[in-house]
C-alpha cells in the first residue's frame, strides 16, 4: 500500500513539472526576421571626376551610376525579461559611412542585447542606432529620399551600452548612452563617452526630443584631448492624415587647440597648450504632404554653419539647402522616388572636374525600396 502511495506521487509530482515544462515550451520567446533594400541612381550636375558626392554625404553617394544604397537583413528575438537582434549590411551606404572601422566590422549594421531589469526599464549594449537625429539608415523609413545635413553630420550608430526607462503611459522615454565614441565601434582612445535622450510623446500625432553627446574624439596618439558638447534637438508633428511637419537643429562645440610652446629649463621641458572652443550649427525643417496610401510629396529647407571646420573639411563653411522629392508606393513596402536637391556654400565645396571646386551643387536622384 505503501508502495502504490509513493508511485501516486511520484506520477502527479511528474505530471506538474511537466506541465510546467509545457508552459515554458509555449512561453519560447519570439524571433522575427526583416530586411530593406534601397537602389539608386544620382546625377551630380557638377560631374565629380572620381564619382564621388561631396564628401559629408554618406547616402545615395556615387555619381551617374546604378547602385544599392543599404542592402540589409536582420534577425531578432523579443521575449518579456530580454531581447536581441544582429543585422548585416551592405551598399555604398555602409562603404563610406563606415570606412574607418576594420574590415571585419564594416558589414554589421546591428549587434545588441537587452535585459530587462524591471518593468519599463531596459538594459541594451552592442552596436544599435544612435540617439542622435530623427532620420534612419533605412531609406523608405525617411520622409526625403536623401539624408538632411543634420544627419549626415552626427552619428548613424553607436557601440556601447544604453540603459532606457519608459513610463507606464508610453508618454516619457529617458536613456543614458555610454560608448566607444562619435561612431566608433574599434576604440581610438582611452576614454569613453555617452549621452543622454528625452523623448516626450502628448499624443501619437507629436514627438519632441533633445538628445545630447559629450567625448573625446582624438586618438591616444595624439596626447591632446578635445571636447565635443554636441546637442540635437527636434520635433514632428502630424496634422490629419495628410500633412506632416518635422523641424529640428543641432548645435555643437568643441574644444581646438590654438598654440603649443616648449620651454626648456635644463634636462626638462616644458609644455604649455592653448585652446579654444568653437561651434557650428544645423538647423532643418521638412514638410510632408499625403495625397494618398500611394502618393506623397516632401519638401526640406536647411542650413550648415561650420565656420571652423569641426566637422566640415573646409574652413568658413556655410551651406544653405533646398530638395523637394515625389514618392509612389505602388503596393505596400514599397516606394519609388524621385528627388531634386540644391546646396549652395559661401565658399566652394563642392567638387568640378580637373579638382576645381564650385559654391553650387545640384543632383537628381531616383531610387527604388523595398522593406520586407
Amino acid at each position: 500500500m505503501k508502495i502504490t502511495i509513493c508511485l501516486l506521487l511520484l506520477l502527479f509530482t511528474t505530471s506538474i513539472y511537466a506541465q510546467k515544462d509545457t508552459v515554458k515550451i509555449k512561453q519560447k520567446p519570439k524571433v522575427t526576421f526583416d530586411g530593406a533594400m534601397e537602389t539608386y541612381y544620382s546625377y551630380d550636375l557638377n560631374q565629380p571626376t572620381d564619382g564621388d558626392r561631396p564628401s559629408f554625404i554618406y547616402s545615395h553617394s556615387r555619381h551617374n551610376e546604378f547602385n544599392v544604397n543599404l542592402a540589409m537583413v536582420r534577425a531578432s528575438v523579443a521575449s518579456k525579461w530580454y531581447r536581441g537582434s544582429v543585422g548585416f549590411g551592405a551598399g555604398s551606404f555602409m562603404q563610406y559611412n563606415m570606412s574607418h572601422e576594420p574590415a571585419w566590422l564594416r558589414y554589421i549594421y546591428e549587434a545588441q542585447v537587452g535585459i530587462r531589469i524591471v518593468k519599463g526599464l531596459w538594459l541594451d549594449a552592442g552596436i544599435f542606432p544612435s540617439h542622435l537625429g530623427f532620420e534612419s539608415a533605412i531609406g523608405s523609413d525617411n520622409w526625403t529620399l536623401t539624408r538632411s545635413l543634420v544627419t549626415e553630420s552626427a552619428p548613424y550608430y553607436l557601440a556601447g551600452a544604453k540603459l532606457t526607462y519608459t513610463t507606464p503611459n508610453d508618454q516619457w522615454s529617458f536613456a543614458g548612452i555610454v560608448c566607444n565614441g562619435w561612431q566608433n565601434i574599434a576604440e581610438n582612445n582611452a576614454l569613453k563617452a555617452g549621452g543622454l535622450q528625452v523623448v516626450y510623446k502628448p499624443t501619437d500625432k507629436i514627438t519632441i526630443n533633445y538628445s545630447n553627446y559629450i567625448g573625446d574624439e582624438n586618438p591616444d596618439t595624439t596626447e591632446v584631448y578635445l571636447l565635443r558638447f554636441f546637442n540635437n534637438l527636434y520635433g514632428t508633428m502630424e496634422f490629419g492624415e495628410h500633412f506632416k511637419l518635422a523641424t529640428g537643429v543641432d548645435f555643437g562645440i568643441e574644444q581646438s587647440l590654438v598654440a603649443s610652446d616648449s620651454v626648456f629649463n635644463g634636462n626638462q621641458v616644458t609644455v604649455t597648450k592653448q585652446y579654444a572652443w568653437f561651434s557650428w550649427v544645423a538647423p532643418v525643417v521638412i514638410a510632408q504632404y499625403s495625397f494618398n496610401d500611394k502618393w506623397q510629396i516632401a519638401g526640406r529647407v536647411e542650413y550648415f554653419l561650420d565656420y571652423n571646420a569641426m566637422i566640415m573639411e573646409h574652413e568658413r563653411s556655410e551651406i544653405f539647402g533646398y530638395s523637394l522629392n515625389v514618392d509612389f508606393s505602388p503596393v505596400k513596402y514599397t516606394k519609388i522616388r524621385l528627388e531634386g536637391r540644391f546646396m549652395h556654400s559661401i565658399v566652394p565645396v563642392f567638387e568640378y572636374p580637373n579638382n576645381l571646386l564650385s559654391n553650387q551643387n545640384f543632383a537628381i536622384t531616383a531610387s527604388a525600396s523595398v522593406r520586407f
